[in-house]
């Protein structure tokens, strides 16, 4: 058994699911979270290019279940278009919760 942590092997583990619910979230709902930058004040394009694993709290369950929660620091690009087709671009590192169901 490697000796790793349990965020490292969370992060491995679930990469995948955190990465496509947080894409979803940033799309879905990139006018309602700050994705601001001091570049970009009002993006109308955002894209998740990558996330770290910041931290993993654990909660012990009943039996020998545990909870866990992941906090992650994405790494997203902005863009806000101007009249003259000018182009602002950047990138913001907002913080998220991602949840994982099933």
């Amino acid at each position: 058994m490697a000796d790793r942590s349990f965020k490292e092997y969370i992060g491995s583990r679930f990469y995948d699911q955190f990465f496509n619910a947080i894409k979803s979230y940033v799309i879905q709902n990139r006018h309602n979270i700050e994705l601001s930058s001091h570049t970009v004040s009002s993006p109308d394009y955002a894209e998740l290019s990558d996330f770290t694993i910041k931290s993993v709290g654990i909660d012990d369950r009943d039996g020998m279940e545990i909870a866990f929660d992941v906090i992650v620091e994405a790494e997203v690009y902005v863009k806000e278009h101007h009249r003259h087709r000018d182009v602002e671009e950047d990138t913001c590192f907002p913080w998220f919760i991602p949840f994982l169901y099933g």
